[in-house]
């Protein structure tokens, strides 16, 4: 019996997220006893916050596709209420929620990182589950570690200058056949030291490095060929949150253009679009196993897809409700008939990421985009009355009276042009905060660190937005932004920030916690 089965029994009712620690069949787990590996995977955010992201699941159904007897179970970082509750009673944060077992009774730990802020929690979740921090400090008796997900490689402040990680190891890429073959690797290599092990994981994908060897080259693991299309095959667990009546199909992956401040463009590889019969073929796959009456169309600008239109007819075929997600300004914009099918497709927000507040801004960026190109978008949403039109925007730091004044002109000319339709759209101006990350262009740009002034911008534009009507809002406060750039640029010089903040219980639970920003501002 897991040892704190006492305190799920007793008084797991009391806890905020007590339905994800509830039996759930659709895990498809054998007996613990039974299991040829158990796995834990642990999201560094809590469930509230990621139950919109399939990350999880994707790494449950990618174990079970490589090992079939695997027990997968998750951990999340729980909620304030949550935490406070556990450690009352002295139960490590880090338990699986089907299992009840603390993660030094598993045999592999599979990490997900999503963004830079989260990285605080992950030496947080390690020491409050009475874990080594270090992976030096953790012999064979601990299960092996290995930290991953879509900001990985970004990751390196929790590496140290000899080479030491918070993980065992740490993973690049794509995990589409990789993560089983990871998994088998650990299951074969049992009893042996974990120099071994490591290595053994490392010869079997590309994309893992293990920690300490500061020499090794590592390759970028790469999903293989129709690995989109695959996205229906395997048993997905589903969870109990407010999510669980949406599928999520990704229908691209990578990005024809090449922004300069775009992380995520170049740190998935060449731009791929997946097969239009296979992909409606996985859309049918997840409706009959999920039962999912909404599918949300993931992609980093869905209409880059050149067979958008056959995939969004087809998808309505199959789900009640179809979402596709962010999209390019231009090609809306030039492509006929390309709104009047989304409105078909009984789509009413429209989310555009226009990026710099003005042209100069746009092309430091390198995004291209023209201003012709963006007010025919927008004239032909008005004349259609969409409900919520959504404009995003990245502030630099850079912006001067210039750059000011062309959004000003912008925002008024948008609402003189919206009072001409009969109906005007809710529109959200969402601002975020440049984190120059590494491996593009504009990792090379000088920060600007004056707080006053990112303030006195942002002023003058909520001033712009909300004198003429418009919703503003900032997706970044100062303190997740200044931690991220520190993280993202300062390497292994971070790792001991880190440590300080998991030492005071400064936790990122959707922002970091305010007694965060006097120790990073140090």
């Amino acid at each position: 019996m897991p040892r704190h089965e006492g305190f799920f029994r007793e008084h797991g009712h009391l806890l905020r997220d007590r339905l994800l620690y509830l039996p759930n069949p659709t895990f498809g787990n054998p007996a613990w006893a039974d299991a040829e590996l158990r796995v834990l995977v642990v999201r560094l955010s809590s469930f509230r916050d990621v139950d919109r992201s399939s990350t999880h699941l994707v790494l449950a159904r990618e174990i079970r596709r490589g090992l079939e007897r695997a027990f997968v179970d998750l951990a999340f970082l729980p909620v304030p209420d949550d935490r406070a509750l556990l450690e009352r009673h002295g139960v490590p944060l880090l338990a699986g929620t089907q299992s009840h077992r603390t993660i030094e009774e598993f045999d592999l730990v599979l990490v997900s990182t999503s963004c830079l802020p989260e990285l605080v929690n992950l030496p947080f979740l390690l020491a409050r589950s009475h874990v080594p921090v270090w992976s030096r400090d953790r012999d064979e008796e601990w299960p092996i570690i290995v930290l991953g997900g879509s900001n990985a490689a970004a990751a390196h402040s929790t590496v140290t200058e000899s080479g030491d990680a918070m993980a065992d190891a740490l993973f690049f890429g794509e995990g589409e056949d990789a993560v089983g073959a990871l998994a088998a690797a650990c299951r074969d290599t049992r009893g042996r030291p974990k120099p071994d092990r490591l290595e053994a994981m490392a010869r079997a994908v590309d994309g893992l490095w293990p920690a300490g060897d500061l020499s090794r080259p590592v390759r970028r693991a790469s999903a293989p060929a129709g690995a989109l299309e695959r996205q229906g095959d395997g048993v997905v667990p589903l969870l109990p949150g407010a999510e669980n009546g949406t599928a999520r199909l990704e229908i691209t992956r990578g990005c024809p253009s090449r922004c300069a401040f775009c992380f995520e463009g170049r740190d998935r590889g060449r731009f791929r679009a997946g097969d239009e019969a296979g992909l409606l073929a996985a859309a049918r796959s997840l409706k009959a196993a999920t039962g999912a009456t909404t599918l949300e169309v993931a992609s980093l600008n869905f209409n880059t897809h050149p067979r958008i239109a056959g995939l969004l007819e087809g998808f309505h075929r199959t789900f009640a409700l179809v979402n596709p997600m962010s999209q390019r300004v231009d090609i809306l914009a030039r492509t006929p008939g390309l709104v009047d099918l989304e409105l078909a497709a009984d789509k009413r927000s429209f989310t555009l990421g226009v990026e710099g507040i003005s042209p100069s801004m746009r092309a430091f960026l390198g995004k291209r985009l023209d201003d012709a190109d963006l007010w025919r978008c927008l004239d032909l949403l008005a004349r259609r009355g969409v409900r919520e039109l959504k404009l995003f925007f990245i502030l630099t730091g850079r912006e001067n009276e210039p750059d000011l004044a062309d959004f000003a002109g912008f925002v008024k000319e948008l609402r003189r042009r919206g009072s001409r339709a009969e109906a005007q759209p809710r529109t959200i101006f969402s601002f975020g905060l440049l984190v120059r990350m590494p491996f593009t262009p504009l990792a090379f740009d000088p920060v600007p660190l004056d707080e006053a002034a990112w303030r006195r911008i942002s002023g003058r534009l909520k001033s712009a937005c909300e004198t003429n009507g418009f919703e503003f809002r900032v997706a970044m406060g100062w303190t997740d932004w200044i931690f991220s750039q520190l993280a993202a640029l300062g390497g292994y010089r971070v790792h001991g920030l880190l440590e300080t903040l998991a030492d005071r219980g400064c936790v990122y639970d959707a922002e970091l916690a305010r007694p965060a920003q006097p120790l990073i501002e140090e």
